[in-house]
């Protein structure tokens, strides 16, 4: 099978997936996103081999979900701060997958194969406060789904506890409100807000010194600054 047989296959499942006529579907760069029109993959070998293709059908299904699930009115509408954005977009990609799932167990298989690619295999920890911050609830929201994605979680959970010690507990009891309801694009984007308004506020109340022990350590990250 070819890059091209594949290309040829996907606007149709994707329009199945994603329950709406007239989706394009193309190839190309290294990440996959949808605007509700058109669905991006990132770009495949010529030769196509079972790897590749499963993260094919992983990308997908992904994106198949943001088409059913998402309101893109309602996003376009908000505008968003780039840390509201990255939040959201964590809430959103676990709410749409989670929908996907409950309706297609295949879907469910590539789209858990997929996060384990690329959230336990390809994990890399880090150090950097800010980036452990955002990483921690990017992973929170993934562990809901994929069980096995908890032990990259509680890696980043150290280095946010380190740092934010008064921040993580209020954090945690936030999320939780998340996955017991999040019924919508426009719940996923409130929370997102509430989520980035609490991280700015623990930053404007909380010296440094007072955010973790000893010296030198990062402010909590920006929520502020414009795109």
């Amino acid at each position: 099978m070819t890059q091209q047989d594949i290309l040829k296959s996907l606007p149709l499942l994707a329009s199945v997936l994603g329950r709406q006529h007239g989706v394009q579907v193309t190839i190309g760069g290294t990440e996959a996103f949808t605007n509700g029109r058109i669905v991006n993959l990132p770009a495949l070998p010529l030769d196509v081999g079972s790897e590749v293709l499963a993260l094919c059908r992983g990308y997908l299904d992904h994106e198949s979900g943001h088409l059913r699930y998402t309101n893109f009115s309602v996003l376009q509408a908000e505008y968003l701060y780039p840390v509201e954005k990255f939040i959201w977009n964590a809430i959103e990609d676990w709410r749409v997958e989670k929908a996907l799932s409950d309706i297609y167990p295949g879907c469910q298989a590539n789209l858990q194969w997929l996060a384990r690619r690329i959230f336990v295999e390809e994990f890399k920890p880090t150090q950097d406060p800010q980036t452990a911050l955002m990483s921690y609830i990017l992973l929170t929201c993934r562990a809901w789904s994929v069980p096995n994605i908890e032990a990259s979680r509680l890696i980043e959970r150290q280095t946010v506890a380190q740092h934010y010690p008064q921040l993580l507990g209020k954090l945690d009891a936030l999320l939780a409100q998340v996955r017991d309801y999040c019924p919508n694009t426009r719940a996923a984007i409130d929370y997102a807000m509430r989520i980035a308004e609490l991280i700015e506020e623990h930053q404007e109340q909380t010296p440094d010194s007072e955010a973790a022990e000893g010296p030198g350590q990062s402010q909590a990250p920006e929520t502020r600054e414009s795109e």
